[in-house]
């Protein structure tokens, strides 16, 4: 659906509902005012009446003497010329008996319509349509005294052509009101949707290879159009600002020896989780710098092979995190052509490392070194034999106290969980590096 036609269709249902809402009120009020108009004057017409009935009339139409040859019957003769009363009848309280009625044959309410009849009531009936298509609301009261109840007969006709031109000029209200919400839907739409399909295909022109190319004749573009575009040049413009966001936080970095060494670390920072050759291993370091730490493993064989933890001893910040790379490059590349010892002592002196822990595992068999400097007990050949893990810690004392706990409670979990649940547990004032090593075969 078109962003024009959700917008003809939105404004156009708008005004259909307003238009229907304020008819119906306006409606309402209207019939409202009639019909409490017609209700008034019905009462009005009623006790009238009412009070003109003569007690002695009552008396004479009850011993047989005829409407005509009373005093009530000279005064209708004269109210004839009144449109409002179209017929009026005499009943008995209690009984509904009538006494006499200006329209004999006609139908007369039931006794129970009259029963419990007050003093003061006006009390109207159904309305009823007469042979001739009259329209008529009966309506009675009490006269004078209460000898008898008059029941008169109001015409309806006027109060029901009323109510027939209301609702006609109600029906044209709202089709109006339909007809003005269409125009203006139209013109909103128009107004509306020309700068959208303008700003569409000013967006189309920024990804094409000139700016200035010529605009391709082409239907009106959607909100999906535009939303692709916007898109493109949002992807294009982030990946921008993300270039020279780190091209100005690098520029900054490179000034010092620290910032220089924390994005080398950071761009050829090695993978943290190896596994291969009968064994998984996983390692991290710790402390605030991280330290200038060299931690790897590799294979040597289909199940042996080597792993390696230790920190570059004193220098520059970006002098030691070269030399811990060259040392884990220059290790894993010694230990597949030399012994373990003396591949390890060539690293720690050709590259000055403060700590280092080398163990060489083939199968179950597994021979460690450790330099004199380091703290706590090398790794354990044995628990390496019975599937435990093996821990190369280069830490510091209370580091190493709060490993060793780790290690002795939670020596079933997998190596690599070692990345998630070790480091909220080491202090980061002690910089260090450790690598969890376990076999995986048996």
């Amino acid at each position: 659906m078109t962003i024009r036609l959700q917008i003809f269709l939105f404004v156009a249902l708008l005004f259909a509902a307003l238009g229907a809402v304020s008819s119906a009120v306006a409606w309402r009020l209207e019939t409202n005012v009639i019909h409490r108009s017609l209700v008034l004057e019905a009462q009005a017409a009623a006790v009238t009446m009412a009070e003109l009935v003569d007690p002695a009339d009552v008396k004479a139409m009850k011993g047989g003497t005829p409407l005509t040859q009373t005093h009530l019957g000279k005064v209708w003769v004269r109210l004839q010329r009144w449109s409002v009363i179209r017929r009026f009848y005499l009943l008995e309280p209690g009984s509904a008996l009538l006494l006499d009625d200006t329209a004999p044959g006609s139908p007369v309410p039931a006794p129970a319509e009259i029963k419990d009849f007050g003093a003061a009531e006006v009390r109207p009936f159904a309305a009823r349509v007469t042979s001739t298509g009259q329209n008529r609301l009966p309506l009675a009261a009490l006269t004078a005294n209460g000898t008898a109840i008059l029941v008169v007969e109001i015409s309806i006709d006027d109060y029901l052509q009323q109510r027939a031109e209301i609702l006609s000029h109600v029906k044209l209200d709202a089709l109006l009101a339909v007809l003005v919400g269409l125009a203006v839907a139209w013109i909103l739409s128009h107004l509306i949707s020309q700068p959208v399909q303008r700003l569409t295909l000013v967006v189309d022109k920024i990804g094409a290879p000139s700016f200035s190319a010529d605009e391709a004749e082409s239907v009106v573009r959607e909100v999906a159009d535009l939303g692709n575009a916007f898109g493109v040049m949002h992807s294009v413009l982030g990946k921008t600002g993300e270039k020279a966001r780190r091209s100005l936080i690098e520029s900054d970095f490179y000034r010092t020896d620290v910032g220089l060494a924390a994005v080398y670390r950071r761009e050829l920072l090695p993978p943290k989780a190896w596994s291969g050759a009968g064994a998984e291993a996983a390692w991290l370091t710790v402390g605030s710098p991280p330290p200038a730490a060299l931690a790897g493993a590799a294979a040597l064989g289909a199940t042996s092979g080597a792993a390696f933890a230790g920190i570059a001893g004193s220098g520059s910040e970006i002098e030691a995190a070269v030399r811990a790379r060259a040392a884990a490059a220059f290790l894993a590349d010694a230990l597949l052509r030399k012994s373990l010892g003396l591949a390890a002592a060539e690293a720690e002196a050709l590259f000055g490392l403060s700590d280092l822990v080398v163990v060489r595992w083939a199968g179950e068999v597994l021979e460690c070194w450790r330099s004199g400097g380091g703290i706590g007990a090398p790794p354990d050949p044995a628990a390496w034999t019975a599937g435990a893990p093996v821990a190369l810690a280069c830490l510091g004392a209370v580091n190493r106290h709060r490993f060793d706990l780790y290690v002795a409670n939670y020596s079933t979990h997998a190596a690599e969980r070692l990345l998630s649940e070790l480091p909220p547990l080491l202090s980061a004032a002690e910089p260090g590096v450790v690598l969890l090593l376990r076999r995986t075969v048996s």
